[in-house]
This record gives structure tokens, C-alpha cells and sequence, in this order.
């Protein structure tokens, strides 16, 4: 399982629809081997969580998890998830800085999803209809559901 926010976990699957059931990792099955296991897909993660669902004279569990480092914005601006909007060729970023204040900025790069689709973080396309603020992340970096009641 993994999170962006800590609060709401998904679980792996191989292909990325989250109806499916979590994807089981074998193991290994003796004291020192090691195995390696790698995910088919990027995710966009600040927690995971290894939920163990099968053990033999004893749990134990040793892991390495690497990653990709992921660059934080500039010290002292921290903002609420941005919603773009794409038209043609141009789009509009609103964004709440950490003491209130609202900022929108036009000219943004413009989204690579087709008209009536919003572009995750990590470049996925969703629906604007379907994926936004459903409670159900559409995205692999839950960017669909950032900012959502606030």
C-alpha cells in the first residue's frame, strides 16, 4: 500500500485500477536469500506500507526501498495542490500560499491531456468529470484528489 498524504492508502496493482486486489510479492522462502522485487509502474509515494500475508516459523522482514528523490519547492513557499485548466494552448494555475493568499498565474505550460482532462503530477491524463475529488485516486500521485474540500 502507499499514500502521498499518510492518511489515505491505495494498493499496488500491476495495472494501475485500483478495484483490482493488491499485488502479492513472493518472497524468499529460506533465511538469506535475497529477492528483488520490482514495480511495473511509477508511483508518486511519501509512505508505503508492506503488509506481510504469509510467514513460516516466524515473521521477519528485511526491506530496501529505493526511489526516485523528489525535489521540494522553495523554502518558505509551501502551496495547496494547483488545478490547471487547459484551453487552447494556454491554462490558468490558482495556488494558496501558506499565510492565505490566493495567486493565478496564466501562461502556465499547458496541459498534454486532450480537452476535458486533467494532468496529474506525474503526466497521467484523467477525466475532469470522472477523476476529480471522487474519493477514489485516478492517479498513480493522487493529484486528483489533492485540494479536494478545502
Amino acid at each position: 500500500m502507499y499514500s502521498y498524504d499518510g492518511i489515505r492508502f491505495v494498493n499496488y496493482t500491476d495495472t494501475m485500477d485500483w478495484s483490482q486486489p493488491a499485488k502479492i510479492f513472493p518472497a524468499n522462502t529460506d533465511t538469506n536469500t535475497p529477492v528483488r522485487q520490482d514495480l511495473k509502474h511509477l508511483i508518486f509515494a511519501r509512505f508505503l506500507r508492506i503488509v506481510p500475508v504469509e510467514h513460516h516459523n516466524g515473521i521477519y522482514l528485511r526491506t530496501e526501498i529505493l526511489g526516485c528523490p523528489w525535489k521540494d519547492q522553495e523554502p518558505g513557499l509551501r502551496t495547496v495542490p494547483e488545478r490547471t485548466t487547459p484551453s487552447s494552448g494556454r491554462s490558468s494555475t490558482i495556488t494558496r500560499t501558506a499565510d492565505g493568499q490566493i495567486t493565478m498565474a496564466t501562461s502556465v505550460h499547458p496541459s498534454f491531456c486532450d480537452p476535458g482532462g486533467f494532468q496529474c503530477w506525474n503526466g497521467e491524463c484523467v477525466s475532469v468529470k470522472t477523476a476529480l475529488c471522487n474519493g477514489q485516486p485516478d492517479c498513480s500521485d493522487f493529484s486528483d484528489e489533492q485540494g479536494c474540500g478545502e
